[in-house]
């Protein structure tokens, strides 16, 4: 059954800010390879898979098992909720990185003390409900981003046994 299929199935079971937000994600579903920033991102092996939607307190979720997820992109930082928890131990980003992207624009940070269901549902919700939130987010981080990594270190390089 697919991921689409089980939301639809279980949202009765959902109600207030959560059944909203599931509402407004199966209106406007996954992104697909037309988006530009998802053009070479393979969403069947997400949206194929089973999932649990009667979340439980403990999980035997393991690395190896998140390892299969990565869509070939290991080289990148993730991170990983739980049943709407945060679980450092499963995710793979340096608080230093977030914050700089945060501090940039191009990201959220959300602190350990807020780290609820709640708190990362009404953030993401503003990401979905938002397009110029979400925008500005992107432009942020696509700011940030060297299109011309090796050219600017050769650059820098001579620059410096130049000195």
């Amino acid at each position: 059954m697919s991921l689409f299929e089980q939301i639809e199935n279980k949202k009765s079971s959902f109600s207030g800010k959560k059944r909203e937000v599931l509402e407004q994600f199966l209106k406007q579903g996954f992104p697909t390879k037309k988006e530009e920033e998802y053009k070479y991102t393979n969403l069947k092996e997400i949206i194929e898979k089973d999932y649990s939607f009667s979340p439980k307190a403990s999980h035997n979720i393991t690395k190896e098992q998140l390892n299969q997820l990565h869509l070939g992109e290991e080289n990148f930082e993730w991170i990983v909720f739980v049943n709407g928890r945060l679980h450092k131990e499963l995710s793979n980003i340096t608080i230093e990185n977030a914050e700089f992207f945060a501090r940039n624009g191009a990201a959220v940070v959300i602190p350990d003390e807020k780290a609820s269901p709640d708190f990362f549902c009404e953030t993401v919700q503003r990401f979905i409900s938002e397009p110029d939130y979400r925008d500005t987010m992107a432009a942020a981080s696509q700011a940030l981003a060297n299109s011309k990594p090796a050219k600017t270190i050769a650059a820098l390089l001579l620059q410096r046994t130049k000195r």
